[in-house]
């Protein structure tokens, strides 16, 4: 894979999840490119159900993406597009797992038919997207322990809540918000705070350099406005306190 055709890469990083692709900044040099490649990925498959006129086609497409992962591990070929051939080409497909590529895929057959909010496919889809994203994230920088990728998922399924809750809130702005609404609201607030106090109480078991895919949820966190705050944002990037 040439620069040029990285380049593109990242573009798509970065205009499709800015607060990922910034955290890659923090991560050692070797691993950028692992990571970009990831979010690239990731991008892909979360824009399908927002852009197919029907779940048949949602599908389809994702039913691609799954047989793209077949291809790449079990026959060693990367398909023609450039989040495939940049997983491929970042790391050995042995480097990655792929029962959490695979997860990534399917969990977005959720959402073809709307947000889920039914709690049990709830929590499966947020396992399996921020959860996974995180967890593939930080084993790509060398944190492969069981603590390591258990405190990964506890962060990927916090942050997967706060952008689930964002997206909800969005759609009860357009139909207007009930009660029942909105106590699914609080409790999956609820629920994303407890995980995310557990695992920052755990942060030691992720290494230092294995930490800063892990500093996107920091960019989601209400910090205030002026110096002040972008001093404690900019502290707590750099010594990898998420």
């Amino acid at each position: 894979m040439t620069a040029a055709d990285f380049s593109a890469v990242e573009r798509l990083a970065e205009e499709g999840d800015p607060e990922r692709a910034f955290a890659v900044r923090l991560a050692p040099p070797k691993g950028r490119k692992a990571l970009y490649a990831l979010i690239a990925f990731n991008c892909e498959l979360a824009k399908i159900p927002a852009t197919v006129s029907e779940p048949m086609l949602g599908e389809i497409r994702l039913q691609w993406w799954a047989e793209a992962l077949d291809d790449l591990f079990d026959k060693g070929v990367a398909r023609p597009h450039e989040a495939m051939q940049a997983l491929a080409t970042t790391r050995d497909p042995a480097g990655w797992d792929r029962d959490l590529l695979m997860a990534m895929v399917e969990a977005r057959r959720f959402s073809l038919m709307g947000l889920p909010t039914n709690p049990e496919e709830r929590d499966r889809f947020l396992t399996d997207t921020g959860g996974a994203y995180h967890r593939l994230a930080v084993a790509a920088l060398g944190g492969r322990s069981a603590e390591a990728q258990e405190v990964a998922g506890l962060v990927g399924w916090a942050e997967g809540a706060r952008r689930l809750i964002a997206a909800l809130e969005g759609e009860a702005a357009a139909a207007g918000l009930g009660e029942a609404a909105e106590a699914h609201l609080v409790d999956l607030s609820a629920a994303a705070e407890a995980k995310l106090k557990e695992a920052r109480t755990r942060r030691s078991d992720v290494p230092f350099a294995a930490r800063a895919p892990l500093m996107s949820i920091a960019l989601a966190e209400p910090m205030g406005e002026g110096l002040t705050a972008r001093f404690r944002l900019a502290l707590r990037m750099a010594r990898r306190r998420f």
